[in-house]
């Protein structure tokens, strides 16, 4: 794994610096009285946000992450906006310091100065991999989300439709829905409800890199529905969809926020559970194995079926050579040895 760059390291400083000014404005503005109540409750919640986000900077400045993810110019243009939004968080800082300071000229500051530090291209910044600390995932486009959402919806309600500023706001709000759509097709799989393929390639490296540094164990594990084939000749494939369907909301309910389950293909699943050893793993399996095993999956009036599968699996341990492919060979040929002996 790469270092991280000087550029980057200074982007995440001044995200930083810009984050610790905007829990002082955020907890300043939700205090003020005189305005609408549903503004307070929003900079209470953007304050809110704000202390995950100063936690995940430092995260990443301590443990020099190699994000360096971003052109030369995009991280020298950034710098530049970045220090322009400093300013701008000094100027705001000075206004609620005055008690004349209105709802409107609050919330436009607020606009102007999220836009300015979060809208493209600093999005290509925070939709990075997800970050595991103690054993949960801080997942930086989730919470870029959920702050702009913040934002976006309340200042909808205090703009009259029609207004310029409404119309912005309605403009980025359609371009940013449109732009989650398509991430969420790229990345989740519709039918199971599980991580797509694509997603697991783009995250299973990073999450061997942490567990590396973190010094904790990583299980790799196939799993391969038995006699699926011949589930979808007997039954037709919208019985077979509706068992793979049935086989992902399981499996959803039984994995931690930290694990990456992942349709590989067809009826071939691939799990990635952080900090499990073998005998978590093995425990984990039997579990799952005995609850799939005694769900019953209607294919038509009077006729259910149940589900087998077959399971090989590959351990990462600490101090080892990451090597993904090997882990996922070795978890592959394992399973296919329990599938047909």
């Amino acid at each position: 794994m790469g270092t991280i760059s000087r550029d980057i390291l200074g982007l995440i400083r001044l995200y930083r610096v810009i984050d610790k000014r905007l829990l002082y404005i955020y907890y300043e503005l939700s205090k003020k009285m005189q305005f609408p109540a549903y503004l307070r409750d929003m900079w209470r919640g953007l304050e809110q946000d704000e202390t995950k986000h100063l936690l995940y900077w430092r995260y990443l400045e301590d443990q020099r992450y190699n994000l360096n993810i971003l052109t030369s110019a995009e991280r020298k243009s950034n710098i530049r906006k970045l220090s322009q939004v400093l300013q701008k968080t000094e100027d705001f800082i000075f206004q609620i310091r005055k008690t004349s300071i209105t709802a409107e000229e609050a919330l436009d500051n607020t606009v102007n100065i999220e836009f300015n530090a979060l809208v493209s291209p600093m999005q290509k910044f925070f939709y990075t991999h997800d970050v595991i600390l103690d054993e949960n995932v801080f997942n930086p486009k989730d919470e870029y989300d959920i702050h702009l959402k913040r934002i976006t919806d309340n200042a909808k309600i205090f703009y009259p439709s029609g207004s310029f500023k409404r119309t912005l706001i309605d403009s980025f709000s359609s371009i940013k829905d449109e732009k989650e759509r398509m991430n969420k097709e790229s990345t989740d799989d519709s039918l199971t409800g599980l991580k797509s393929r694509k997603y697991f390639f783009e995250n299973a490296q990073f999450v061997l890199n942490v567990a590396h540094r973190e010094r904790k164990p990583v299980a790799v594990v196939m799993i391969d529905l038995n006699k699926f084939k011949r589930l979808n000749d007997l039954y037709g494939h919208r019985a077979g969809d509706k068992a793979l369907k049935a086989f992902g909301s399981l499996l959803r309910k039984r994995l931690r926020s930290s694990d990456i389950a992942t349709r590989f293909g067809g009826d071939e699943f691939v799990l990635l559970l952080y900090g499990q050893d073998e005998d978590d793993m093995v425990k984990f399996l039997i579990r799952f194995s005995k609850e799939l095993g005694g769900k019953k999956i209607q294919t038509g009036k009077k006729s259910f079926i149940k589900l087998e599968m077959s399971v090989g699996y590959a351990l990462y341990l600490p101090g080892q050579k990451i090597n993904l492919d090997a882990l996922l060979s070795l978890a592959d040929k394992r399973m296919y040895e329990n599938k047909f002996g």
